[in-house]
């Protein structure tokens, strides 16, 4: 009894699909259309899903980054009570390593007129397109991003003794050093 009526239901639902064409056609595009899509943003979520993920990696997922201004680029400038911040000094980093104990490093950074081009030479070869970044002796613990080519970072040494030296991006050194080394140069 049960086998005759799922019978008839299935030839009901053809003989309604062969003589529905149109409808039946518009349907079944609808239903594909809509599983397609609901792939294409799965795909497409997960994608950036593993490029934010691999992006955390590249900076290192146990990094925290304090700051005077918020990240980003804020369109207008900033509000004067965020410009009225004080500045973090190098005592405060320094505090900030002794008294929590989890920390293994804390690098610092100042950039001399933030995101502009700064006019540097040697003998007579000059840049005009060089940034400077001021940054302490944890930088490579934190960030491999700045590690030099050619020589060695800064050391403690160099920055408790306020050594005249500098780490040089390979493009400015090419410029300023064209047919030689830029280590050692006074």
């Amino acid at each position: 009894m049960r086998l005759g009526i799922l019978k008839e239901i299935f030839q009901m639902s053809f003989d309604s699909i062969r003589n529905n064409k149109l409808r039946s056609f518009l349907t079944l595009l609808g239903i594909m259309i809509g599983v397609m899509t609901v792939i294409a943003m799965t795909s497409v979520i997960q994608g950036l899903n593993k490029s934010f993920l691999s992006e955390l990696e590249s900076v290192g997922s146990d990094i925290i980054v304090i700051g005077k201004f918020e990240p980003g680029v804020i369109v207008g400038g900033h509000s004067e009570e965020i410009r009225q911040r004080k500045d973090f000094t190098f005592d405060d980093a320094i505090a900030i390593k002794t008294e929590c104990s989890n920390i293994t490093a804390v690098a610092i950074d100042i950039m001399v007129d933030f995101f502009q081009s700064i006019p540097v030479k040697y003998q007579s070869t000059k840049s005009n397109d060089a940034m400077i970044l001021g940054m302490n002796e944890d930088w490579p613990q934190v960030l491999t991003v700045y590690l030099p080519e050619r020589g060695r970072f800064l050391s403690e040494s160099d920055i408790t003794h306020r050594s005249k030296v500098c780490v040089l991006g390979a493009d400015l050194n090419e410029t300023l050093f064209p047919f030689t080394n830029g280590l050692g140069k006074d």
